[in-house]
């Protein structure tokens, strides 16, 4: 078991986060010192290097750095950028030859890459269409089978409270079929808890008589007024009948109701999901 296995909560998370920054740094070290090489191997001469020559090459690394190093590291890659020419300096400074002006450590701020993709992100149309087609497919229906009651639930979640997990949609249907109670807090919010397998949020669970070590955090699932409607509606019918639908019959027609065709194992994957999950965001 590694060390990363035996941790848990935020220090599991703090301890991923160094390991990925060390490797942004080592990332960072290894193409300086490869553009270095190239660089003074084209210059050939160390001595006559101009401030126009080293800047050219220090914002050549920078756009290297932004395309292979993610967002929240570049700051410590521009760091580790100067460390590695404050090092070549020192160098210099020894064999007497003129100082490199040092590389700036600011970074560049830019625009959010996706907000050029407006069909997609900002006004979500497709979101918005997959959503106006339900509407419509409710008012024409006068009657509902379990099966469907279910599944317009999750659709209904992902769609207004922005629930697009798996694991999450796989225990919320749990708690329906296992017939959990569902909580009131604050006059008219329900609730579902729900307990989710995770080392880097749950918290450590004593073993007892050997057991294998299971890490849970539990998510509190606040059901928005439209899945309420619905979650009224299933469980009248699920008192009513003993056979309660199987998860991949319920993601299957909730593919159906979404027009995209994914299985258990690739909703995750879905792009319709997000963009429903996208919209709610957006509009809280």
């Amino acid at each position: 078991m590694t060390q990363l296995e035996t941790l848990h909560g935020h220090l599991r998370r703090s301890a991923k986060a160094q390991d990925k920054r060390k490797q942004a740094l080592q990332h960072t070290k290894e193409m300086c010192q490869r553009a270095w090489n190239a660089f003074i191997k084209e210059h050939q001469s160390p001595e006559l290097i101009t401030d126009e020559q080293i800047n050219g090459l220090y914002e050549a690394l920078y756009d290297d750095i932004e395309k292979s190093v993610s967002a929240h590291l570049i700051p410590f890659a521009l760091f580790e950028r100067k460390r590695f020419f404050d090092n070549i300096n020192e160098a210099r400074k020894k064999r007497h030859l003129p100082l490199l002006p040092k590389p700036i450590i600011a970074v560049r701020p830019q625009r959010p890459k996706n907000i050029n993709d407006f069909d997609t992100f900002l006004y979500l149309s497709k979101a918005q269409s997959i959503v106006a087609q339900a509407f419509d497919r409710w008012q024409q229906k006068n009657t509902f089978s379990l099966l469907e009651s279910v599944s317009w639930f999750l659709f209904s979640l992902i769609s207004f409270a922005g629930y697009n997990d798996e694991k999450m949609l796989k225990e919320i249907y749990n708690y329906l079929e296992q017939k959990k109670p569902i909580y009131q807090m604050s006059d008219d919010m329900m609730v579902m808890p729900i307990r989710l397998l995770s080392s880097d949020y749950g918290n450590e669970l004593v073993t007892i008589e050997n057991d294998l070590d299971e890490v849970y955090h539990t998510r509190l699932i606040i059901i928005d007024d439209i899945s309420r409607l619905w979650l009224l509606k299933l469980q009248r019918q699920h008192q009513a009948q003993n056979e309660f639908p199987k998860y991949h019959q319920v993601i299957k027609r909730l593919g159906e109701f979404i027009g995209e065709k994914f299985t258990v194992k690739s909703i995750n994957r879905s792009r319709a999901c997000h963009q429903l999950s996208q919209m709610t965001q957006e509009t809280r």
